[in-house]
């Protein structure tokens, strides 16, 4: 038998433990007002698609990690209890939570009192470990975001396990912990940490080990399934990967999240109501936890009492090496870190803080509940910040996603949710939805359409990209609506396909654009003209060889010849309508010189109402001579003024390559720099969030 026996949660959930449960409470109260978002919606689209136990066998809609436990099983048990109700998947959340402290309160005692602390010692470390956690920033976004469940269940379990082992109930901490590495492979070093907490008890090498077997052969047998489900595919979407410099910037970034060193970017830091309540809270807890557990007196200096002062030099390092393996995960990740993803290694930081806590004067507890109050307040105004990571980096100064980043994004979805509702309020049987413009860090589109699907209650709905229109994707009624930096805006068009067509060439989506144009013909008479321009261009732009360097040289037209002399000696003259004219002519007699299409091209571009032909002729000019670096350059000048960026860019580097490594063009160059700076991570694109977030 241990030495030292754990008490099961209800014994523990005293006076302190209850503030310490009313501060979480009040602290993620404004969660439960929040709805759904990116991830969610397509594990509740499982549920719908697959009710009842089909949806545990369902395939999991990413298929990037071994999480059944945490998605299907989690999703296909509240979906039908709950009437897929986003309060009820937050409360959820927030239960996690709370279990999660109470959990780490019961084991903090356990090992603090196995680590030579006294027990009123260690029960105010282990208050103070709990208020920690409590009151971290790191775990606002998995309480705030339903699919955060996958952290929370995740950890939950991973203390039970701890709580199980230690408490000498080996049998039960195997299976438990099985389920935390079934909802997220963060908790995969328990086993060892539990080797470091059994150790900080005082237990002997032999029967920890013993006791660690049987959660070190779960962990394996875990690790073969986790890397064949890695190994099938999905993979793409969570990239890992692994640089020098990646454990570095991991520790790094643990002691910044753990000391709640994010700070606002623009004004000076602030502290909500909720927090300081909150804070208020633990302090209290952390106060009565002292007052209720007494103090041994000691004789000092003079005769007078004292008190115990014992650390638990075991218990603090125990924590640390909790923190430092809890860590590992996340080096593969660290490109994309965010504070959450160190919710396990936060656990190991707040033992090493309640061993620390515990070697404090325990009569009054001032001492301890002044580290709780200042680390509170520092989670506080991290919580506060007014920035993200908006590119990828393993040394950024803010999380990727936060608080704030999820508040954004929840924000914009929710008014084009609403604004997709007035837009539409019913839709067809089977209709589909292109949208266009919105940001992608609303996660608003995602797959083929999961959010839309739940907005109307309809499971025959799809919606997509218009970047990824393709003739299979058209099914029955097609609607394609907008977002205009203001409002989600609904496109109705007698020749609306025709017109995706176009913008789909702007986009460089070529096999999108010659769907969009094949449909037309079918279904939109009014669109004739449109198809004629564009559809025998785009057909030929993707013919075998047409851009290879094998491809014949551009036809030679005298028609072509003729014309631009015309065109240019009308110009030298100052009469651009005969220019143009003389230009006009053998256009549309079919010429298959680019030289005609590229200069009628330049002089559409400087008429506002001709920019439309001017881009046809641009990209009939880079058709006919896809090796000429005027082509490109002309047709990434285009799209630049068009405010089609993330076309542009590629164009501009096809010229750099055509135009060969010496080549220069300063106005290319200076519409390229401003262009990345619109880009994630790119300074106007950051001058942008900051705007946004002052709003």
């Amino acid at each position: 038998m241990p030495r030292f026996r754990m008490k099961t949660p209800r014994d523990r959930v005293d006076g302190p433990v209850a503030l310490l449960l009313l501060a979480v409470a009040v602290l993620h109260s404004r969660a439960l007002t929040l709805p759904f978002w990116a991830d969610d919606f397509l594990f509740l689209d499982v549920v719908r698609r697959h009710p009842g136990w089909a949806a545990f066998a369902a395939a999991d809609p990413f298929g990037n990690y071994f999480r059944p436990i945490s998605r299907a099983v989690w999703f296909g048990a509240l979906v039908p209890l709950t009437a897929e109700s986003s309060f009820a998947f937050h409360l959820a959340n927030l239960v996690l939570l709370g279990l999660v402290v109470l959990l780490f309160v019961n084991l903090a005692r356990s090992v603090l009192a196995g680590s030579s602390a006294s027990p009123p010692a260690a029960r105010v470390g282990a208050v103070a470990g709990g208020a920690f956690l409590a009151l971290h920033f790191a775990f606002d976004v998995p309480v705030m975001w339903v699919s955060g469940s996958q952290d929370l269940l995740a950890l939950a379990f991973a203390l039970g396990a701890l709580v199980h082992a230690l408490g000498g109930r080996a049998a039960w901490s195997a299976p438990v912990l099985l389920l935390g590495l079934l909802s997220k492979e963060t908790v995969a070093p328990c086993a060892l940490i539990l080797i470091g907490l059994a150790r900080a008890r005082g237990e002997a090498w032999q029967p920890v080990l013993r006791r660690t077997a049987p959660m070190l052969a779960v962990t394996a047998v875990w690790a073969v399934a986790w890397a064949f489900v890695r190994a099938r595919g999905g993979t793409s979407g969570s990239p890992l990967g692994f640089a020098a410099d990646y454990p570095l910037a991991a520790l790094a970034h643990l002691g910044q999240v753990a000391l709640g060193l994010e700070f606002r970017e623009v004004g000076p830091p602030t502290i909500g109501v909720a927090s300081l309540v909150a804070v208020l809270c633990a302090v209290l807890a952390t106060l009565w936890a002292a007052r209720a557990g007494g103090s041994l007196p000691l004789k000092g200096r003079g005769g007078r009492a004292a008190e115990e002062r014992v650390v638990p030099v075991r218990a603090l390092l125990g924590g640390l090496a909790w923190a430092l393996l809890a860590t590992v995960p996340v080096v593969p990740v660290v490109p994309l870190w965010s504070d959450y993803f160190y919710g396990f290694a936060l656990c190991g930081v707040a033992l090493s803080l309640a061993a620390t806590c515990a070697a404090l004067p325990v009569r009054r507890g001032a001492l301890a509940a002044v580290v709780v109050a200042a680390l509170g307040l520092l989670s506080a105004q991290a919580r506060s910040i007014d920035a993200f990571a908006d590119g990828v980096g393993a040394w950024t100064a803010h999380s990727h996603r936060n608080r704030h980043y999820l508040d954004r994004a929840m924000a914009l979805q929710t008014q084009l949710v609403r604004d997709l509702k007035a837009s539409y309020p019913t839709l067809l049987p089977g209709s589909t939805l292109f949208f266009g413009g919105i940001p992608s860090f609303c996660c608003f589109q995602l797959d083929d359409g999961p959010l839309v699907r739940w907005a109307y209650r309809d499971r025959t709905l799809h919606s997509h990209f218009i970047s990824e229109f393709r003739a299979a994707r058209a099914r029955g009624s097609v609607r394609v609506l907008f977002y205009d930096g203001s409002r989600l805006v609904a496109v109705e068009s007698a020749t609306l396909i025709a017109e995706l067509g176009a913008v789909l060439v702007e986009l460089d989506r070529l096999e999108g654009a010659r769907d969009a144009f094949r449909i037309a013909a079918d279904r939109e008479p009014a669109s004739a003209t449109e198809i004629r321009l564009w559809l025998p261009w785009v057909e030929r732009a993707l013919a075998p060889d047409s851009s290879s360097a094998g491809a014949k040289a551009p036809a030679q037209d005298p028609r072509a010849d003729e014309a631009l002399a015309a065109a240019r000696a009308a110009l030298a003259a100052g009469d651009s309508a005969a220019a143009f004219h003389s230009l006009e002519a053998v256009v549309q007699a079919g010429t298959l010189d680019p030289r005609p299409h590229a200069m009628f091209a330049d002089l559409l571009a400087t008429v506002p109402a001709r920019q439309e032909s001017a881009l046809n002729e641009a990209f009939v000019a880079r058709t006919l001579a896809p090796y000429d670096p005027t082509s490109w350059r002309r047709w990434a000048l285009l799209l630049a003024k068009r405010g089609r960026n993330e076309a542009a860019l590629p164009a501009i580097a096809r010229w750099r390559t055509l135009a060969g490594p010496g080549a220069t063009d300063p106005e290319l160059e200076r519409i390229e720099a401003r262009l990345q700076a619109w880009r994630p991570g790119g300074a106007l694109a950051r001058e942008a969030l900051r705007r946004d977030g002052t709003r």
